[in-house]
């Protein structure tokens, strides 16, 4: 994969962020991936991810891109297959409602209800997620 990035950040804590001061998303393909999984729930362990920060300067959104670690977590998760280890993400969605995330996912990013999404592996079969909660 390579190495566009700025260096590793703590992981990244939902909380309330208005969007007109600032921006982040994390773009799924520039991103790699842990599935960890228990009874009830599956975590997507973005190790690291890769995260465009937008602000407001002067009326013009200025950006830089930074590696994080983040997760995910899908409660009453699904998967169709187990991968193990990390993999390096080529592409993917995320699902909730009527709301579509095609490869880039905002941050911070809670939401309660039914999700379904599908992440595009290098070098494994593809992670699609059919049910369960964010």
């Amino acid at each position: 994969m390579p190495m566009k990035r700025t260096g590793l950040r703590p992981p990244l804590i939902a909380r309330y962020v208005s969007q007109t001061e600032m921006s982040d998303e994390i773009e799924l393909d520039d991103s790699c991936v842990v599935i960890e999984r228990d009874d009830h729930s599956i975590v997507l362990r973005l190790c690291p991810a890769y995260v465009h920060h937008w602000d407001r300067v002067d009326g013009a959104w200025v950006g830089e891109g930074r590696c994080q670690a983040a997760e995910l977590t899908l409660n009453d998760g699904a998967t169709e297959c187990d991968i193990e280890g990390i993999r390096e993400v080529s592409d993917g969605w995320l699902e909730v409602g009527d709301k579509r995330y095609e490869n880039m996912l905002p941050v911070p990013l809670s939401i309660l209800g039914a999700a379904r999404g599908r992440l595009e592996l290098v070098g494994a079969p593809r992670l699609n997620s059919a049910r369960g909660g964010l």
